[in-house]
């Protein structure tokens, strides 16, 4: 392999490559160049498809790399020469040419010729050497063949030369075109001997050409949410460009990179279509704000409204608007809200999705209002004869009739303002308005920033609407219908019965809401008429504003079954005072305090009440009986079921809250040390510690010698050092302060202190306040108290701060603690071993001390008895019950009631729960189940309700009020659930005693023949319904047809043909049945009296299989199979003795195997069998 380099050069700059001085001219590999070359040189077919070789010619011509003939022509015919070939290769591989030498000695090779400094070039290159290396003979007018150009292309490819060839080359040349063979250079067929024409060096050198040229770039792709650029050039290289700052969405940007040399600026726009961030939000009136998504949002987080705040929930809000572009949510503030002129405030936006159901980050964005443009009118628009609907530019304050002028007249009539306060209807007291173009005048519309319409009038064209409004959406699921109008509905047309479905003959209402001018949300949950898991019809009857009723009434429906469990999206503690907030994902039932536990380390903090926020059901409110101290608290939600039918249960959410003490913080106690001259102030709550350490927000009260005690600034010998977790401050003094010796207390020369200036962690500012030091005995640091928190855990109280304490510091009865933890004045001691009272010993010899250094004064060891006040818990509870349906729970303490009035209330503190039914229902204390304190220790509960007499139960103890610890009015702490299975007996599994399988039944329609026509029902069912024509010589006219649908009569004429009436059926009442003329009537024959009674309607219904078994189950237990399908529709009978399942149409299933698990007690059992006729 070669070693030698090549003199190149680059934007006229000198670089040094191998071991001498070259030059570049472009960035060019030459080893992919050369490899390019005799590719292009040896292929079969060359040449660009939009260019022919002359082209080609003319273009290298143009830059500098071929110059053809003194004649003008290219001679492509032509064989090339040696030289030729040595100007092309410094041309094509950026190769310098040499001026001024001529190194070969050929007849007529001078330096001022024009091969020389080609020539020059390659054999300086180590590229060409001549063909007489001795005599330095170049033979520059010499031809030069394939197998020439092979050795100096793979010269230049640094390709290893093989030991076995197969080629047809000279001997000297076997290597190298074999080389150039291998490497799929040259084709095996080509003759290596054979000179090579001008035309092919000419496809050859154009295309390296092509490939020195910059790429441009064709296409880009944006990945990882912005920050990345895949650049795309045309010659199918990427550039991957990793970006500092991520792309604005939507937004053109200019991006710049480099790549082999060549520098590229493109602009690149990041298209988004699914939101990622909120981007903006801006205000121009003083009722609305617009959030602008940087993308699609999903509709319905979107335009929750409990997603938004407004400067931390100032500003209420009414309801929100998803905008057409998708992407912009619009909040109308509620009544008694508007924005301040001029003011700036901030959206916090959070729980939203995009339209992929990607839930975005929390979002916040400032706006100013800005509103200094009047009101105007967007739109007027006649809703058929009686109604006009102007749209506003932004809200207005209630207009009145005086603000409307209707073809230059005062208008006469009501104004009602719509839901968003943007649009306005105008219904006219004549109660019609004449057809045609008109114009309606607008005028002094007042907006929210006091500013009001110009006199403003705009045609619009009144037309009658005698078509009813037509559904053009529905929506389903089994609380709620979401209805979608082509029209405007007026709302006075909407009553309780506007939207129901039957279940038999029971109409099921809805509670109708108006969700926008042509949208209705009707919950069918409010009033418990869910609808029906299959498809059902529901009726629809409203009217337009010109009193067209919906043609269509019955629509067919499947709601959709909602199997999403609920979760807890979002808890917040302190917007409401010691309030603990929490917000669901959809609406559920938990204003029960049973589904929260709130914990401080190990220590559970009871709730006191939990109530719902709003309607909604998606927000609740837990409040606790005591004000909860700063600090992290732990939060378990669980066992809430959201309100569906089927009552998902929640998600269980497991997370943690801060409470942070909004009060302003104060110097809660001081603890000083003469001897090291330290002074320490407790706060009790974390500080900022950039305001702590500011000196000049610290004043001693000074006394000087000979001199009245007065305020001064700390001096600066006087160092500040916050300790305790930012909790304390150390202030360190110097021995001296103006020749005075320092001293603290009351008779010292340093007597208070005071702080200014200084913040909490969380911005509560100590605005001035002042502390007068204990004199030298309460300065003493002591021990005060001790107490057993639990059978592990004992608490140690101090008068001052602790700073430090350890495990060889104490005794508890005689042994080490296995650790010792500290929290201001409290010291902790936890046992590996339970503990049941005793002694704590505090050694004399201890290393307690506060932040000042002050120490215990003891002589000797200090000893203080604990009495075990501890709570009672849990330690034991039976896993089966008796026969008498009785099991013991087991403390760890003595128990008993809080007093002797209660004692038959203890099982209100036992939550007891069927675990054999869906949801696992709670029994009733003291009528389900009763429970009796026995042995000091332990609660005896049984069972009453005979239904769970054989089903296993869970039981907890939960917010105890009445088990305390014996002698003391410590509650039980709430416990583990656990299981207790039913009464153990010998107990025989269900097996299958039959099957039977019921075939599909085909419904037929019901038809009632008379004597001149037949009715056939719209729909296939049994209907027995008595329709009577009855001729009325009475009637209004002889050609009169009317009709009662209260009794079913048809009253018609003396003159009323049969085809009459049969039209006059079928165009009135064909969504109940329709009429078909007799053959042996003629239609023109007068209509006489009849009674049509219908019969023969079959209801159809679908085939069932059902599987019977030797004694009732409680559940199934996930789906049944048939042979190799599965059904998820699969149902106990009434009596829990058979299992149904519903067959699709045709489906034969005689002869299948039939498998199904069944619980059974507490347990699961499988059933299968082959189903027989």
């Amino acid at each position: 392999m070669s070693d030698k380099s090549y003199q190149i050069k680059e934007n006229n700059q000198v670089m040094i490559q191998g071991g001498e001085k070259k030059v570049m001219k472009k960035i060019l590999s030459v080893a992919l160049s050369t490899a390019m070359a005799f590719s292009m040189f040896a292929s079969v077919a060359f040449g660009d498809d939009a260019l022919n070789t002359q082209q080609k010619f003319d273009v290298l011509k143009e830059k500098g790399i071929f110059t053809g003939y003194p004649d003008g022509t290219a001679g492509l015919d032509k064989e090339m020469t040696r030289a030729e070939f040595a100007k092309v290769l410094v041309g094509i591989m950026g190769l310098e040419p040499i001026q001024g030498k001529a190194s070969f000695k050929d007849k007529n090779y001078k330096a001022d010729k024009w091969p020389a400094p080609y020539v020059e070039a390659v054999y300086a290159a180590g590229l060409m050497e001549g063909k007489n290396t001795t005599k330095m003979i170049f033979d520059f007018n010499g031809k030069i063949t394939v197998q020439e150009m092979a050795k100096v292309l793979v010269t230049a490819q640094k390709l290893e030369i093989p030991t076995e060839t197969n080629n047809n080359a000279s001997d000297w040349a076997k290597g190298y075109v074999q080389a150039a063979i291998n490497a799929g250079l040259v084709d095996a067929k080509a003759n290596p001997k054979a000179n090579a024409s001008r035309s092919q060096l000419v496809e050859v050198a154009y295309t390296i050409y092509l490939s020195q040229q910059k790429p441009k770039v064709v296409s880009y792709d944006v990945t990882e949410s912005g920050k990345v650029v895949t650049f795309k050039l045309a010659n199918n290289e990427s550039v991957k460009v990793e970006l500092e700052t991520p792309l604005k969405a939507n937004t053109a940007t200019e991006v710049k990179f480099t790549h082999n040399n060549y520098e590229y600026t493109e602009s690149v726009t990041w298209v988004v279509t699914s939101a990622t961030k909120v981007e903006s939000a801006s205000a121009s009136n003083l009722k609305e704000v617009d959030v602008v998504f940087d993308g699609k949002v999903d509709k319905a987080t979107a335009t929750d409204k409990n997603n938004y705040s407004i400067d931390s929930n100032s500003k209420g809000i009414k309801s929100i608007t998803l905008l057409e572009d998708g992407k912009t949510a619009r909040l109308l503030l509620n009544e008694s809200s508007k924005f301040a002129q001029g003011t700036t405030y901030k959206v916090v936006v959070k729980n939203v999705k995009n339209n992929t159901g990607s839930v975005l980050p929390q979002g916040e964005v400032s706006f100013t209002v800005t509103d200094n443009t009047l009101p105007t009118v967007t739109e007027v628009k006649a809703l058929g004869t009686k109604v006009i609907k102007v749209t506003f530019s932004e809200p207005v304050v209630a207009p009145t009739s005086s603000n409307f002028q209707l073809d230059d007249k005062a208008f006469v009539g009501s104004v009602t303002q719509g839901a968003n306060q943007r649009e306005v209807i105008l219904r006219d007291y004549t109660g019609s308005i004449a057809v045609g173009a008109h114009k309606l005048t607008t005028s002094l519309i007042e907006d929210y920033a006091g500013l009001k319409s110009l006199a403003d009038t705009k045609e619009f064209t009144v037309a009658v609407d005698s078509e009813g409004p037509k559904v053009t959406e529905i929506s389903a699921t089994l609380e709620k219908v979401t209805v979608t109008f082509d029209e405007e509905i007026d709302p006075d047309s909407v009553t309780t019965e506007s939207f129901y479905w039957l279940s038999g003959t029971t109409k099921k209402t809805g509670k109708a809401t108006q969700i926008a001018a042509n949208v209705y949300e009707v919950d069918f949950n409010a009033n418990g008429n869910r609808l029906p898991g299959y498809e059902t019809t529901l009726h629809i009857d409203v009217k337009d504003y010109s009193g067209n009723v919906n043609a269509v009434k019955e629509h067919k429906v499947t709601a959709s079954v909602d199997l999403v469990r609920p979760q807890v999206v979002e808890t917040t503690f302190g917007d409401r005072t010691n309030t603990l907030t929490v917000r669901f994902d959809k609406a559920v039932n938990a204003a029960d305090k049973k589904y929260f536990t709130v914990k401080k380390g190990n220590d559970v903090i009871p709730v006191s009440n939990v109530v719902a926020a709003d309607a909604s059901s998606k927000i609740f409110y837990v409040t606790f009986f005591n004000t909860l101290a700063s600090g992290t608290y732990s939060l378990k939600v669980a066992d809430v079921q959201d309100t569906t039918a089927l009552k998902n249960t929640l998600v269980e959410y497991n997370g943690t809250f801060v409470a942070n003490d909004t009060a302003n913080p104060t110097i809660s106690s001081t603890d000083y040390n003469e001897a090291t001259r330290k002074l320490t102030l407790n706060f009790g709550r974390e500080m900022d510690l950039a305001t702590v350490n500011v000196k000049g927000n610290y004043y001693i009260n000074f006394q000087k010698n000979g001199a009245n005690a007065q305020n001064i600034a700390i001096p600066n010998e006087v160092t500040v050092n916050a300790v305790n977790g930012g909790k304390s401050v150390v202030l360190q003094f110097p021995e001296y302060i103006d020749g005075t010796k320092v001293t603290f207390g009351p008779s010292g020369s340093v007597k208070g202190v005071t702080t200014t200036g200084l913040k909490s962690k969380t911005g509560q500012v100590v605005s001035l306040d002042s502390s007068v030091l204990k004199d030298a005995a309460t300065n003493q640091l002591k021990w005060t108290a001790a107490v057993q928190k639990d059978a592990k855990t004992f608490e140690l109280t101090f008068n001052q701060v602790i700073a430090t304490a350890n495990i060889g510091d104490f005794l508890i009865n005689g042994t080490y603690p296995s650790s010792v933890s500290i929290d201001e004045n409290k010291v902790t001691l936890k046992t590996t071993d339970e503990v049941t009272g005793g002694t704590i010993t505090l050694f004399a010899n201890n290393s307690i001390e506060t932040y000042s250094n002050n120490k215990l004064n003891l002589s000797s060891n200090a000893s203080m008895p604990v009495n075990n006040a501890v709570a009672p818990r849990v330690t034991k509870v039976d896993s089966a019950r008796t026969a008498d349906n009785e099991f013991v729970i087991e403390f760890s303490s003595n128990i008993d009631a809080l007093d002797a009035n209660v004692r038959a209330l203890i099982a209100n503190d036992l939550v007891v729960k069927d675990l054999s039914e869906t949801n696992t229902p709670a029994l009733t204390a003291i009528v389900d189940y009763t429970a009796t304190i026995q042995n000091n220790n332990e609660i005896l509960v049984k069972i009453n309700k005979e239904s769970v007499k054989t089903k296993p139960v869970s039981v907890q103890v939960k917010d105890a009020r009445y088990i305390v610890a014996a002698g003391t009015t410590a509650k039980a702490v709430d416990s583990s659930v656990y299981t207790v299975n039913a009464p153990s007996s010998s107990v025989t599994n269900p097996t299958v005693s039959s099957t039977k399988v019921t075939d599909a039944v085909v419904g037929v329609k019901a038809v009632a023949v008379g004597k001149q026509f037949t009715l056939t029902a719209a729909e296939a069912g049994v209907k027995t319904d008595t329709i009577t024509v009855d001729v009325d010589p009475n009637a209004a006219s002889v050609t009169s047809i009317t009709y009662n649908s209260a009794t079913g009569t048809y009253s018609v004429g003396t003159d009323v043909t049969v085809d009459a009436l049969v039209e006059r059926i079928n165009n009135t009442q064909a969504n109940e049945f329709t009429a078909l003329r007799s053959k042996d009537v003629e239609g023109s024959t007068k209509v006489v009296d009849d009674t049509l009674t219908f019969a023969k309607g079959v209801d159809a219904a679908a085939g069932t299989l059902t599987v019977n078994l030797s004694k009732a189950v409680d559940s199934i237990v996930g789906k049944v199979t048939v042979g190799t399908k599965t059904y998820d529709n699969a149902q106990l009978s009434a009596d829990k003795k058979a299992i149904v399942v519903v067959l699709g149409d045709g489906e034969n299933v005689v002869g299948d195997q039939f498998k199904a698990t069944v619980q059974f007690g507490s347990s699961n059992v499988d059933v299968s069998v082959t189903i027989a006729k």
